[in-house]
């Protein structure tokens, strides 16, 4: 029931940047992050990026969220303006953000409320507005990354993953990609 206002982070090439850098729960001990507002955030960062959580591990529930204000999230990749990379469960969910407001990534993986979603997770009653830009999508097997930009989420990555009732009403952009294929990684 908190709002976190002017939230400045600068974590320059360094990886899981938010609010909460990392957050890892477990099978006996599972983690609930709700009923938070993020206003006016501004988060830089390199791998795993997002307003509230740079990365988000397998036993993390975060719902009842809202993103509102003037909102810029950069990262390397995996980056959102909620969470930066996965989540077991993301609901309730609301991006309603200022214009010129964004998330980037400069690689790919890139959504307006994450990054990375991964296999049997699931997501729901999901709206967003921001922009979303990928500046230079590269196929980075070094890196293990598999580029997509979404309104939502930039890559929902295996299988048993569910999405209801989400909607996106931001610009996706890809402005350079290495190739053709790359191109429509959207």
């Amino acid at each position: 029931g908190k709002t976190i206002s002017n939230l400045h982070i600068d974590n320059g090439e360094n990886n899981n940047a938010g609010f909460f850098g990392y957050v890892e729960g477990s099978k006996t001990a599972k983690i609930e992050i709700k009923n938070v507002v993020l206003e006016n955030v501004e988060v830089k960062g390199g791998w795993r990026v997002g307003g509230l959580i740079g990365n988000c591990g397998n036993y993390t529930t975060v719902s009842n969220i809202t993103v509102k204000g003037l909102v810029k999230i950069e990262g390397y990749s995996d980056a959102g303006a909620v969470v930066g990379a996965t989540c077991k469960t993301i609901s309730n969910i609301t991006v309603n953000v200022e214009e010129g407001s964004y998330v980037k990534s400069m690689v790919g993986t890139v959504g307006g409320v994450a990054g990375l979603l991964i296999e049997n997770y699931h997501a729901e009653n999901i709206t967003s507005n921001i922009n979303v830009i990928a500046t230079n999508v590269i196929a980075d097997n070094t890196q293990r990354n598999n580029p997509g930009v979404g309104g939502i989420f930039g890559c929902t990555n295996g299988y048993g993953t569910t999405l209801t009732n989400c909607s996106s009403s931001g610009d996706v952009t890809i402005l350079n990609a290495e190739t053709e294929e790359l191109a429509q990684k959207i």
